[in-house]
Formats: structure tokens, C-alpha cells, sequence
């Protein structure tokens, strides 16, 4: 061998040096080894989101001519199919939401449904934020109650102008060709089986090419939007 010694009570074994180099050797394609499995791993995780958010994407147009041509008046609940992913849709018109404005003026008997932690510190945290982020994940922050965190994003919209704070009527997506939304800023949320999902603020277009413009975009893995949201409000009068 090689890397054996001369020495007669040695021959034919090998030295310490020459096992150390081995196990360093071994150590080092273990090393390699893992590092190609973890970045395989990342690389197929990386082509399966790149995949999925394209579908969505598809989902996201598709809602936008469908919002478009439906005759609207209200929050609108629907499942599609887009690139083989079968997608649950809500939308929701901005305008029929409450006005942040309108919350942050109301007292506290009119937030009850909303089992608000701390009212006042949701109106400080309101009263800063951005029109950006607050059709986004700041206001669904701003309490630390459930129920608000849940809700507050389907009930208010700094594009909003109702100033009562109750809950979208639902409404039933059928087409009415006269209707026309263009220019509605509207939620559009869509989510595969898996739980990912793309929510986004749009301004529709009327562009069957171009539908709509994003104004806001989250791509998250996330739960099933709560659809209880009007049965905290089904006692308050």
C-alpha cells in the first residue's frame, strides 16, 4: 500500500496520519453530499412556488374579467381552475368597505363585534398608516384581537366610503354586460388547495389583455379567509 509504513511492525497497515486523511476525505463528501441534497431541496421548493405563483397569477386575470362582468353589488365567493390548480376566489368592492377614517372617529360600542383589545391604541396605530398599508398586513395588526385580525380587511379600506362598520352583503356571481366596473378598486384574494395564496388590491381596467392594475400584493401561504365575519355582527343592532 501506499500509504503504508516501511516498518516491519507496521507493514500492510495504515498509518494514523493516513486514516485521519481519510476520515477528513469522508467527512468532506458527506459535506458535499448534504449540501446537494439541501440545495436540490431549495431548487425544486423554489420551481414549485415559482409554479404556483404563476397559476395564481392566471387566477388573478381570470378574476378580474369575471369581477368585471358580473354585476357586482357585494363580496363575491367562487371557485376556478387555472394552469391544472383549482382555486378558491373571494373579491371584494373597496368602496362598500368602512371608511379607516370613519373607525378611527367611532366610539367604542359601534367596535364591540370586534372584541378589540385596546380601542384606543387601534385608533393611534390607523390614524399612521400609509394608503398602502392599510389595505395590507399593517391593518390586520393593529389590534391584537382575533376577531379583528381576521376581519379587519374585508370590513375597512382606506377606499372605503360607508361610515357603519358592518360586513359586505354577499353577492352571486352572475354577468350583467351593462354593469361595468372599470375603475373599482377591488380585494382579490386567491388561493390553491395547498394554502398558498396571492391577495391583492386592484384597480380594474375593463382590458380583457390588461384587466387590472395591482396596487397591492401579498404571495403568502395562509389560511382559508374566515367566512364567520357576519355572524359577529348577526346581534349588534
Amino acid at each position: 500500500m501506499a500509504c503504508s509504513s516501511t516498518d516491519s511492525q507496521q507493514g500492510g497497515f495504515a498509518t494514523p496520519a493516513a486514516m485521519l486523511i481519510s476520515l477528513a476525505l469522508a467527512v468532506g463528501a458527506v459535506a458535499v453530499v448534504s449540501t446537494s441534497e439541501t440545495e436540490l431541496r431549495s431548487a425544486r421548493a423554489d420551481f414549485e412556488r415559482a409554479e404556483v405563483a404563476s397559476a395564481l397569477a392566471g387566477g388573478q386575470e381570470e378574476a378580474a374579467v369575471s369581477i368585471f362582468s358580473s354585476a357586482g353589488g357585494g363580496a363575491l365567493r367562487w371557485n376556478e381552475e387555472a394552469a391544472g390548480h383549482k382555486l378558491e376566489v373571494l373579491a371584494e368592492p373597496e368602496a362598500m368597505k368602512t371608511s379607516v377614517a370613519a373607525v378611527i372617529s367611532m366610539e367604542d360600542r359601534a367596535l364591540t363585534p370586534l372584541m378589540l383589545v385596546d380601542a384606543d391604541q387601534m385608533r393611534a396605530r390607523l390614524r399612521v398608516l400609509s394608503i398602502a398599508q392599510a389595505v395590507g398586513a399593517p391593518l390586520e395588526a393593529a389590534d391584537a384581537s382575533p376577531i379583528w385580525r381576521v376581519c379587519a380587511r374585508s370590513l375597512i379600506s382606506p377606499f372605503g366610503l360607508t361610515e357603519t362598520l358592518q360586513p359586505l352583503p354577499q353577492a352571486s356571481l352572475l354577468s350583467d354586460a351593462s354593469s361595468g366596473h372599470v375603475g373599482e378598486i377591488w380585494r382579490v384574494w386567491v388561493r390553491d388547495s395547498s394554502g398558498w395564496t396571492d391577495d391583492r388590491v386592484v384597480r380594474l381596467t375593463g382590458d380583457n389583455l390588461h384587466p387590472a392594475a395591482t396596487l397591492e400584493r401579498e404571495f403568502s401561504k395562509r389560511d382559508r379567509v374566515d367566512s364567520r365575519c357576519n355572524s359577529y355582527f348577526s346581534n349588534v343592532r
